[in-house]
Protein backbone atom coordinates (compact mmCIF):
# COMPACT_ATOMS: atom_id res chain seq x y z
CA UNK A 1 0.00 0.00 0.00
CA UNK A 2 2.81 2.58 0.70
CA UNK A 3 3.53 2.23 -2.98
CA UNK A 4 0.19 2.18 -4.52
CA UNK A 5 -1.30 5.17 -5.89
CA UNK A 6 -3.39 8.26 -4.03
CA UNK A 7 -5.68 10.24 -4.37
CA UNK A 8 -5.72 13.62 -3.82
CA UNK A 9 -9.40 14.46 -2.81
CA UNK A 10 -9.54 17.50 -5.77
CA UNK A 11 -8.57 15.07 -8.04
CA UNK A 12 -10.39 11.83 -7.57
CA UNK A 13 -11.27 9.92 -10.37
CA UNK A 14 -14.11 10.56 -12.31
CA UNK A 15 -14.57 9.28 -15.75
CA UNK A 16 -14.80 5.59 -16.28
CA UNK A 17 -11.27 5.05 -17.63
CA UNK A 18 -9.66 6.67 -14.76
CA UNK A 19 -11.59 4.48 -12.40
CA UNK A 20 -10.80 1.56 -14.55
CA UNK A 21 -7.13 2.37 -14.68
CA UNK A 22 -7.54 2.29 -10.67
CA UNK A 23 -9.58 -1.22 -10.79
CA UNK A 24 -7.05 -2.50 -12.99
CA UNK A 25 -3.98 -0.90 -10.54
CA UNK A 26 -5.47 -3.02 -7.68
CA UNK A 27 -6.25 -6.04 -10.17
CA UNK A 28 -9.50 -5.92 -9.94
CA UNK A 29 -12.01 -6.07 -12.88
CA UNK A 30 -14.23 -2.80 -12.87
CA UNK A 31 -17.89 -3.88 -11.87
CA UNK A 32 -19.48 -2.37 -15.41
CA UNK A 33 -17.35 -5.09 -16.91
CA UNK A 34 -18.19 -8.37 -14.60
CA UNK A 35 -21.56 -7.94 -15.99
CA UNK A 36 -22.73 -8.50 -12.36
CA UNK A 37 -22.19 -6.88 -8.95
CA UNK A 38 -21.53 -10.35 -7.43
CA UNK A 39 -18.15 -12.22 -7.60
CA UNK A 40 -17.33 -14.85 -9.67
CA UNK A 41 -17.11 -18.01 -7.82
CA UNK A 42 -12.98 -17.98 -8.95
CA UNK A 43 -12.97 -14.48 -7.84
CA UNK A 44 -14.59 -15.49 -4.38
CA UNK A 45 -12.07 -18.35 -4.38
CA UNK A 46 -8.91 -16.28 -5.31
CA UNK A 47 -10.19 -13.58 -2.66
CA UNK A 48 -11.05 -16.13 -0.09
CA UNK A 49 -7.22 -17.57 -0.82
CA UNK A 50 -5.88 -14.38 -0.91
CA UNK A 51 -7.00 -13.64 2.48
CA UNK A 52 -5.91 -16.52 3.80
CA UNK A 53 -2.47 -16.04 2.69
CA UNK A 54 -2.53 -12.46 4.28
CA UNK A 55 -4.26 -13.65 7.56
CA UNK A 56 -0.73 -16.49 7.47
CA UNK A 57 1.58 -13.64 6.59
CA UNK A 58 0.40 -11.25 9.60
CA UNK A 59 0.41 -14.55 11.55
CA UNK A 60 3.97 -15.14 10.85
CA UNK A 61 4.88 -11.83 11.70
CA UNK A 62 3.55 -11.67 14.72
CA UNK A 63 5.55 -14.51 16.36
CA UNK A 64 8.70 -13.08 14.72
CA UNK A 65 7.90 -9.64 16.66
CA UNK A 66 6.95 -11.98 19.54
CA UNK A 67 9.83 -13.94 19.26
CA UNK A 68 12.20 -10.92 19.30
CA UNK A 69 10.59 -9.14 22.04
CA UNK A 70 11.76 -12.39 24.41
CA UNK A 71 15.03 -12.01 23.13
Amino acid sequence: LEKSEGFEMDKLPSTREQLSNTYTYYGNRPYWETGSSQPTEAERQEETETRRLDEKKREELRQEEAAEKRM
